[in-house]
């Protein structure tokens, strides 16, 4: 009785072993064992010989790509929380079939959200620079690295795009980061608190007070975390 062919994975990056494991058990698996991001032409060449193709967020599925008359793919199982990098309506007119990895990352993004709502107002991401490199650091003071305590005070949570009632969490409040900008009173008041507006740009005068944001400001995260004592 004949073998039944096992249809060919190409996948573009190195993954977790254990999911390569599983692949070479159920597939014709061809992996990225050294993690090299794959050319536009290797990508073009795997979209040809592939039926199945396990690209991840930094590879571009274009329509170029799926329009190439010898195009044999199935299926593009995509190693990620999205599809922005695939274009999905030229998948679906050659019959290709799309997926992605949904919700998977919710709890380690809560998880990264903690991290960083401790790390920023003790500044542990400046100190741990400073430290190693041995910039200027007399010892030990009082005042040096002075941080912020988080204790007794209400994280708010601000973000784009309109306001969807029903899902913050109890005493969270979820505004649009738009309105919140252009209240005249908001910022004022913001600014007065902390000696920078809401995305984090210092006032002339500002003290310390703000820096927290402002590093939230400049590693360009949308999530702006405005923390209130006894909120």
């Amino acid at each position: 009785m004949p073998v039944k062919k096992k249809p060919l994975v190409v996948v573009t990056r190195k993954l977790p072993d254990s999911i390569e494991t599983r692949m070479r058990e159920l597939f014709d698996a061809r992996l990225n064992l050294d993690d090299t991001p794959l050319t536009p032409e290797q990508i073009a060449e795997a979209v040809r010989s592939a039926d199945i193709l396990v690209p991840t967020v930094t590879d571009l599925i274009t329509e170029e790509l799926l329009k190439q008359p010898d195009c044999k793919l199935k299926l593009i199982a995509n190693f990620g929380n999205g599809v922005d990098n695939i274009d999905v309506v030229a998948a679906h007119a050659r019959g290709i079939t799309v997926t992605n990895t949904p919700k998977v990352l919710t709890e380690d993004t809560a998880d990264m959200t903690m991290a960083l709502i401790l790390a920023v107002p003790r500044r542990l991401i400046e100190g741990a620079t400073i430290i190693p490199e041995g910039k200027n650091w007399p010892g030990w003071s009082p005042t040096w690295m002075l941080g912020h305590r988080i204790g007794g005070k209400t994280a708010r949570h601000y973000r784009h795009g309109p306001h969807r009632p029903g899902r913050g969490a109890p005493g969270a409040r979820l505004r649009p980061a738009d309105s919140l900008s252009q209240s005249p009173s908001r910022r004022a008041a913001h600014r007065r608190r902390t000696g920078r507006d809401l995305l984090g740009k210092p006032r002339p005068d500002a003290g310390a007070d703000g820096h927290h944001l402002g590093q939230l400001a400049r590693i360009r995260l949308r999530l702006f975390i405005w923390c209130r004592r006894g909120g």
